[in-house]
């Protein structure tokens, strides 16, 4: 007979099976379950469930949630859900509707057909059995060694209720925690805990250990478990590192993506002996993932977290370090864009005159009670200080005769006149603050280094890779022939300021900032790029994207985070990690997803172009077609892409991964809108062009849809299509999935 789905519990044989099974299963009166009312909230998944299963499924299914389907979920610490089918009757039952829209999932995936079916999940904790080196977790203890020092025990504090709060959602138990302050240090038996049962240590090392700030070191000693950190973040660090790599935890850096993965028993080797110290010491991220900066220390990043609250701030010992901004951050006081926050009213036009003295011991002013804010605001060491010293964010320049003068005398690099400007600023505000260092950045008409110059000790100089090729990589450079700045152009001026200071950053773009929808593929490049920096010493690198979730932003954001900590591991590794985070993003579908990213980053290879992250906005002669992808690809492979797209949808394991894949089919949409506009709508017949339309007009309201203004997010095309499209009009931007036959 045809299926019903109905928001009672109303198959009784289903429901006394359920009433039957042990511990909290059981309903609270120990009767069995007979539940009368319908329960609040189903209706949506009922009629999802009821779409997906058609007409050929045989039997009744039932829905409910919580009390109201006689099942106490008490013991499911996360949540979690009930099904079971006896004779092709179904009753699913969970803790919340999320977990309800999961085991409808679950049951119409995997179960839906297959006979008799008992299934629960989320009773207990994740890992039922955790033991350390065979003795069960429940007999262990931490113990924290500090330095001693004040503004240095925090960190190894908050790494202890880190370890206790991340074991206890794994499998229940709360580990016990002591601090002892002033006697760490030492890496050997004398340290032995003293305690009743096992330890794991959390030691903080001396300021001239190996380990430096951020080193860590998770090692067995006389039966006692070392995570042993630098120290500064270290030893916070070595806590994330054990969770990730030995406890089964993962910090995939958005939202509530981090999880444990489940194990009836999980043994953690007694025999471990990792050592790990970043290779870029200053690893700042400005992306989308910006978003949850309470994920940030997890996923290694030691600066910029200025919208973390107070304490979680502090504990990842990066709050006072301002990455490069095209102004100057001050400690007390909001971020500002221009040299206008440090030479207010002084001057007019696009940038300042860098040759004018007046200006120059005004900037060493300015510079002087900024370095007298950080002082007074922050202990020594606790945070490493920059300030900020940037141009504008304009490629303009003045233009006078003693600027024309020294930019000749500088071989034609503005980046002699500019620092001519900011070197003897910096040097007079050294003269009360020699602590203090700095920070500006190679930028548009700056990149170049000069040849008669160099940057005062105390100055960071970050290149800026905004005009720099993202189709090739610095080691891979022979090939590119991009307009703007070339992979071998942007090498040269890089080592050239290798030459000339010891503190070298890189600022990477990896944004179309044109066009937010037509996000670069760099997955091969980005990876080749940061094993070059850190090949040459380069000691801070800053990583910015604001693609708006648009394209693989969040998985790029989320390997960025590895590369910067580990740029040499292997390929295997590498993409391991791709792998698992798209299977947790997108659900049981994410394969068909990956083959898709496969497809894209191809295509990119394919192009006949290079391309970076200005933009290109496209000629008229282009025929609109986008120079990044090789078009031919997406209009051939078009239909291949929307099945990929339709399994992984069909496979969703939750209702967030299936909007997740909706989202990220957008940009397919504008692909496709682009490469097909030449074959479709210029040259294509009647139907052809009427399709495109509907299509056209399905893309732009699914930006609507999403909160986007189309004609912000996707210029380019809208320049293109919208002119020829002479009816289109803002009430046309509706969401509608049924009207596109794409």
């Amino acid at each position: 007979m045809k299926k019903t789905i109905s928001l009672l519990l109303g198959v009784l044989t289903v429901s006394s099976l359920l009433a039957s099974c042990s511990g909290s299963l059981h309903p609270d009166n120990g009767q069995p379950v007979s539940v009368q009312t319908s329960s609040a909230g189903t209706e949506e998944i009922a009629e999802w469930l009821n779409s997906r299963l058609g007409g050929d499924y045989s039997g009744a299914v039932t829905l409910s949630l919580g009390a109201q389907g006689g099942i106490d979920f008490s013991a499911f610490p996360d949540g979690g859900y009930v099904i079971r089918t006896q004779d092709s009757d179904t009753a699913i039952c969970a803790s919340s509707a999320d977990m309800l829209d999961r085991a409808v999932r679950r049951f119409a995936n995997n179960l839906a057909g297959t006979g008799d079916v008992y299934e629960t999940y989320g009773e207990g904790y994740k890992v039922k059995s955790l033991s350390i080196d065979g003795t069960d977790i429940s007999e262990w203890s931490v113990t924290v060694e500090t330095l001693g020092e004040e503004g240095f025990e925090e960190n190894p504090a908050f790494a202890a209720q880190e370890l206790q709060t991340y074991i206890e959602k794994e499998c229940g138990v709360t580990l016990p925690v002591e601090i002892k302050s002033g006697v760490s240090g030492a890496s050997g038996a004398d340290k032995a805990s003293g305690k009743a049962g096992r330890v794991i240590r959390i030691v903080q090392a001396p300021k001239d250990d190996p380990l430096g700030k951020d080193g860590l070191h998770i090692y067995f000693e006389n039966g006692d478990l070392i995570l042993r950190g630098g120290y500064k973040r270290g030893t916070m660090y070595a806590v994330y590192e054990f969770l990730e790599n030995y406890a089964g935890w993962r910090f995939f850096g958005l939202g509530d993506m981090t999880y444990v993965v489940p194990a009836e028993a999980l043994d953690i080797p007694g025999d471990i002996d990792h050592e790990a110290i970043p290779v870029i010491p200053m690893r700042y991220q400005r992306t989308w993932m910006s978003g949850y900066p309470q994920n940030a220390p997890a996923n290694t990043f030691n600066i910029g977290y200025t919208s973390v609250a107070a304490p979680r701030r502090n504990n990842a010992g990066g709050a006072n370090v301002s990455a490069a901004k095209h102004g100057y951050l001050e400690a007390n006081r909001s971020s500002c864009h221009t040299f206008e926050a440090q030479l207010t009213g002084l001057y007019s036009g696009p940038q300042p005159c860098y040759t004018d003295e007046f200006l120059i011991e005004a900037l060493g002013e300015s510079l002087k009670q900024s370095a007298m804010a950080y002082t007074n605001a922050y202990k020594d060491d606790q945070g490493m200080p920059l300030i900020s010293v940037g141009p504008n964010d304009n490629p303009y320049y003045c233009t006078c005769k003693n600027c024309a003068k020294a930019l000749k005398e500088g071989g034609g690099a503005l980046s002699s006149v500019f620092l001519g400007f900011i070197n003897p600023a910096i040097e007079y505000a050294n003269e009360e603050y020699p602590d203090m260092f700095y920070f500006t950045i190679a930028y548009q008409n700056t990149v170049k280094p000069p040849k008669n110059i160099r940057p005062v000790e105390n100055l960071y100089i970050t290149y800026c890779t905004n005009a720099m090729c993202m189709k090739h990589s610095l080691l891979d450079y022979e090939d590119c022939t991009y307009r703007y700045t070339t992979c071998a152009e942007a090498r040269e001026h890089i080592l050239g300021w290798a030459e000339l200071t010891d503190h070298l950053g890189i600022w990477m773009y990896y944004s179309n900032f044109c066009n937010i929808l037509c996000p670069v593929a760099t997955f091969e490049t980005m990876r080749e790029n940061v094993r070059f920096f850190a090949d040459i010493g380069v000691e801070l690198l800053t990583y910015e994207t604001y693609n708006y979730g648009f394209g693989f932003d969040d998985l790029r954001n989320y390997m960025m985070s590895l590369i910067f900590w580990d740029p040499y591991m292997t390929d295997e590794e590498y993409y391991a990690h791709m792998e698992e985070y798209m299977a947790a993003y997108y659900g049981d579908g994410w394969e068909s997803i990956y083959e898709y990213l496969r497809i894209r980053e191809q295509s990119a290879q394919n192009s006949h172009r290079c391309f970076a992250t200005l933009g290109d906005n496209i000629s008229q002669n282009e025929n609109y077609t986008h120079p990044w992808y090789n078009s031919m690809d997406y209009v051939a492979k078009y239909d291949e892409i929307l099945s990929l797209f339709d399994d992984a949808r069909a496979l969703a394991t939750s209702a967030e991964a299936e909007a997740r894949i909706d989202f990220l089919k957008v940009h397919v949409y504008y692909f496709h809108l682009c490469s097909a506009y030449d074959e479709y709508y210029v040259n294509g017949t009647e139907e052809e062009r009427a399709e495109y339309e509907e299509l056209y007009l399905y893309y732009c309201g699914l930006l609507t849809y999403y909160g986007k203004t189309p004609d912000k997010v996707s210029a380019y095309l809208m320049s293109s299509v919208s002119d020829l499209i002479p009816d289109f009009t803002v009430a046309d931007l509706k969401y509608n999935p049924s009207c596109c036959i794409w």
